[in-house]
């Protein structure tokens, strides 16, 4: 196994040993095969390593320390660097490059790492393409290069149109791991007099590629303790790990992921505390990522608030911090305190609350408690050659109110199997179901104390049932529960008659006009006899029909 003591030469600045690991990815080969650099390990003792600027991975390495994230290896940095950057360096051509005999190429500056120099490597299209090599540095981004180094000269030759992709031979950190090693920044930058302070740039970690880091301590760094970001389709950082790794005191999150291809990761274990911003912060972009055990202690918690927020999980983890977390749907809680941004404690009866609208599944006697709702749905049933409708149940209300359940009707176009259309399609043909109505089963929404059925969030309900907590008009509470009011009216028997007692009295009609020959409207406010029980609506022939009352109250028997 390579240790980084084997590449320090006497004549390296004093302890600093940048110079080394850089000297050992440049000369690390495979013992049977001279002109093969595949990745390898490069072993650091239980001591401290200084380094004048941030380490550049361009191998697929696996750097490791003596013994656990703490107490053994320990990497030093100054305020002005960061601590390892794992990139895939690349570029784009700037113009197009259409014949063999072209030697003069123009490039876009590189999106990470340092300038082109001579003597890289340029592979255009990818590794596996044409072979650059770069002579000379002409300055505006153009450089001189050999066409076809070392390689064949195809019979037929492409044409390269611009911004093709070219990444720089050598310069893939991807796959590589590193653990066992303490990492400390200079901390907080000192700013010029009359300046602010530099932007937070230098990270401790800076992941552009998948990696796996282990058993890691982070500390004191002006940025992120670990900055995984990606927006390429490949090499990219999907499927990155970080497990039992602890991050304090830097000035920017502990940890944060962003870009569309920055997901289906996964931290477990990780501690962030003391740090200035989210302990967690997940923007990768839809993707999601996995959060499994994992502490947040200091300013604030976690977060999956970009745009669009990512489907992301964060399973029995522990938010202990001053102002919270903001978890946005589709995200998931499981079994953890991460609680809102006003930091209250999780209700003992259920999950906690997540502000965002996250669902936060707990437990309790009962078995397993929703924050928020639980949906089921039926097949799309087509009602047309075009279009279909669906059912949808959820347990509980995740608009808010103290809903139990509901039942929803969606209805959009459909393909020619009976589904409804997903993109792309045409702009005529929308591919979001809209919403026919929902019923749902509400607590006090309008009258407290009573059990309601909602055609959406109104007052009125077609059916309530009372509770203890339920009052009837001005008379006070109900002497017991269990009571049914049908608020609107009901209808009865096969030919629907309908009976309500909503607004009539013996002196007032009521408001509106019967539905059918039969209907009745009981009087509301009867005071003596000789007045009537309601009104009964009558149709005789050519007539639109009227109310006539009925029911006259006789006196009582003498």
């Amino acid at each position: 196994m390579a240790r980084i003591e084997d590449y320090y030469f006497n004549t390296d600045p004093p302890n600093d040993w940048l110079p080394a690991i850089t000297r050992a990815q440049q000369l690390f080969l495979t013992p049977t095969d001279n002109a093969t650099t595949p990745g390898f390990t490069l072993e650091f003792g239980p001591t401290e390593y200084s380094f004048s600027d941030t380490i550049q991975l361009v191998r697929s390495m696996h750097l490791v320390g003596a013994a656990g994230k703490i107490y053994s290896t320990l990497f030093k940095f100054p305020p002005s660097a960061g601590g390892i950057v794992c990139s895939f360096r690349h570029t784009f051509l700037a113009a197009a490059v259409p014949t063999i005999n072209q030697t003069i190429i123009a490039l876009v500056p590189p999106q990470a790492g340092p300038p082109i120099a001579v003597g890289d490597i340029l592979e255009v299209g990818g590794a596996g393409g044409e072979n650059m090599k770069v002579t000379q540095v002409l300055g505006g981004n153009q450089f001189k290069v050999v066409r076809y180094y070392h390689q064949t000269t195809p019979h037929v030759v492409p044409a390269y149109p611009g911004g093709m992709i070219v990444q720089l031979s050598g310069f893939r950190a991807d796959c590589s791991i590193i653990e066992r090693i303490t990492l400390v920044g200079g901390g907080v930058k000192p700013a010029s007099p009359g300046t602010p302070p530099p932007p937070p740039i230098y990270h401790g970690i800076t992941m552009n590629v998948k990696v796996s880091l282990r058993d890691l301590a982070i500390s004191s760094f002006w940025g992120d303790g670990i900055h995984i970001e990606s927006l390429l389709s490949a090499p990219n950082a999907i499927n990155w790990e970080v497990s039992n790794v602890q991050i304090n005191f830097c000035q920017g999150d502990g940890l944060s992921v962003a870009g569309g291809a920055a997901g289906w990761g996964h931290a477990d274990l990780l501690v962030c505390q003391s740090n200035n911003d989210y302990a967690i912060r997940d923007y990768s972009l839809g993707l999601g990522n996995a959060y499994v055990s994992c502490v947040a202690e200091g300013t604030k918690g976690f977060t999956n608030a970009g745009s669009p927020p990512p489907a992301s999980v964060f399973i029995n983890c522990d938010d202990e911090t001053k102002e919270g977390s903001k978890i946005m749907a589709p995200a998931m809680v499981i079994n953890g305190s991460i609680t809102n941004v006003t930091n209250v404690a999780p209700n003992s009866f259920g999950p906690p609350t997540v502000s965002g609208g996250a669902a936060a599944l707990g437990s309790n006697d009962d078995g397993a408690v929703f924050s928020s709702g639980v949906s089921a749905q039926s097949l799309v049933n087509p009602i047309s050659t075009t279009r279909g409708r669906q059912v949808v149940v959820h347990l509980g209300n995740p608009a808010g109110e103290l809903g139990a359940m509901g039942m929803t009707v969606l209805e959009g176009y459909i393909d020619a199997i009976g589904n409804f259309l997903s993109p792309p399609t045409v702009p005529e043909k929308p591919t979001t179901p809209t919403k026919v109505g929902t019923y749902d089963w509400l607590y006090g929404q309008g009258f407290p104390g009573w059990w309601g059925l909602h055609w959406g969030i109104t007052p009125n309900s077609p059916l309530r049932i009372s509770t203890q907590e339920a009052t009837v008009s001005t008379l006070g509470p109900l002497s017991n529960d269990s009571q049914i009011w049908c608020q609107m009216g009901i209808f009865l028997g096969s030919n629907q008659t309908h009976i309500d007692a909503v607004d009539a009295t013996e002196l007032s009609r009521p408001g509106k006009p019967g539905l059918k020959a039969g209907d009745i409207a009981f009087n509301t406010n009867p005071q003596k006899v000789g007045d009537h029980v309601g009104w009964v609506w009558v149709v005789p022939p050519a007539s639109a029909g009227m109310w006539m009352p009925f029911g006259k109250i006789d006196p009582p028997p003498p």
